[in-house]
């Protein structure tokens, strides 16, 4: 059977994860979960209601919330923690999901795209799942570092890092670092990784990456042991994308580590996103 096969042969019911991997049945996890778009009007976007029962439906079952950078930094982790990211820095992320945000009193993470953002590349033409979203600009991302949001980095444009040089790896990272926190007022310290997956950093993306932050998700499909995985002393977390069509339970049973097992047939990067 092919590793394709196995994957949608596993995403269609819930329950067969809990004998591809237990583990996440007895141990405290911690799940970082991935979202892009909510409320946008392109192919991957989820829509509010759908978000809205995700982030009920983990609250009904106990977990707490807390940013990548809180977590990160915490000595004292609740048996269920989930960590909210959202990528690129769609205009949607302020618009529709700031509020929902705020009426639960829960705090999140929003990696930013500083070029995006900053209007001068449209990253999102590159994006067959997310074609023609509009970012947000830097009031709105002010105002989310104002209510309590983390703030993070996620490159300038959007590259492959791994088929950049180092120097240019780092003029990503770093430029994109200063220029949010020029702009936002507060200090920059969490980073997601452009597409995140097999094959779209190396060994060298970390060790540039642990220079400049504290904290660095990748897109592993998997949650994350209370011990965390360390790049020298940068924190690496792995994260767990929902699809649109998936229910409240499903978000459940992946953000308890119900799913895990997909990180080990995980499609490498395959030119877009």
């Amino acid at each position: 059977m092919s590793k394709e096969c196995l994957r949608q042969m596993i995403a269609s019911a819930g329950w067969p994860m809990i004998l591809l991997a237990g583990r996440g049945m007895n141990e405290p996890r911690v799940a970082v979960i991935m979202y892009h778009s909510v409320g946008g009007n392109a192919k991957m976007s989820l829509s509010p209601s759908a978000f809205s029962h995700h982030i009920d439906a983990l609250q009904d079952m106990g977990a707490k919330f807390a940013t990548v950078g809180e977590i990160c930094g915490s000595r004292e982790v609740s048996d269920w923690t989930i960590c909210l990211t959202f990528d690129d820095g769609f205009e949607d992320n302020h618009s529709v999901v700031f509020p929902l945000l705020v009426n639960r009193g829960i705090r999140a993470t929003f990696f930013l795209c500083s070029g995006f953002v900053d209007r001068r590349i449209d990253i999102s033409a590159r994006f067959r799942n997310y074609r023609g979203l509009s970012p947000m600009n830097w009031q709105q991302a002010r105002e989310l570092a104002d209510a309590g949001m983390e703030i993070g980095c996620h490159t300038v444009s959007h590259p492959v890092l791994a088929t950049l040089p180092a120097i240019m790896q780092e003029q990503e990272m770093a430029n994109a670092k200063k220029e949010i926190e020029d702009q936002v007022g507060i200090e920059i310290s969490s980073f997601a990784i452009p597409f995140g997956n097999r094959g779209t950093y190396t060994a060298e993306t970390l060790d540039i990456a642990a220079r400049y932050f504290r904290v660095c998700c990748t897109t592993r499909f998997s949650t994350n042991a209370i011990r965390f995985y360390r790049h020298r002393e940068m924190v690496l977390f792995d994260r767990i994308e929902p699809r649109p069509s998936q229910s409240a339970r499903q978000i459940t049973d992946q953000g308890r580590g119900r799913w895990d097992a997909l990180r080990w047939i995980q499609r490498p990067y395959r030119g877009t996103k």
